[in-house]
């Protein structure tokens, strides 16, 4: 039973590294190629009091589209995806998800941790989320104890974030 569990797991996980925001910025990118894409850096701020728990040093903002950002190693790891005019999609394996992406649409590419969706408020917005997650791997096929979460209004996609316990 244990083994069927583990093997439905993986095979809905994705690759961590083959995620992209607008089919070019991956997941992990030091600040420095940051800088060189072609997306520009809206603003790098300090990590506010309410997401304490973060270990990041600062949180380096593209559109509302955000990466938390440490200091040390120079690298920026994406935290949160909001489809706005500066990020139009993100690519997850051969999947490419966008604003026009929805339910159903989640529920063919990840049948199995998206067939159903669950029912959630976040602190400080007035509208609730419907989400569903999947699990996260590495380039070498090992899981990782992350979830990606989509958000979805009105069955549309509005929202990714990628969700790491602390």
């Amino acid at each position: 039973m244990f083994l069927m569990v583990f093997l439905q797991a993986r095979s809905q996980s994705v690759s961590i590294e083959s995620i992209r925001i607008n089919n070019t910025i991956s997941y992990s990118i030091h600040l420095s190629n940051l800088l060189k894409s072609d997306l520009t850096i809206d603003s790098i701020t300090k990590v506010p009091k309410i997401m304490d728990a973060s270990q990041a040093d600062s949180l380096v903002y593209i559109g509302e589209t955000y990466f938390e950002y440490n200091y040390n190693s120079k690298i920026c790891q994406l935290k949160m995806v909001i489809f706005d005019n500066k990020v139009v999609t993100i690519s997850i394996g051969k999947n490419i998800l966008s604003a026009k992406t929805t339910f159903q649409d989640l529920t063919m590419m990840f049948p199995i941790d998206c067939k159903l969706t669950k029912a959630i408020s976040i602190y400080g917005e007035k509208n609730p989320y419907e989400t569903c997650s999947v699990g996260v791997t590495d380039g070498k096929g090992n899981l990782w104890d992350m979830r990606i979460v989509f958000f979805l209004q009105d069955d549309i996609l509005t929202r990714v974030d990628f969700w790491e316990p602390v």
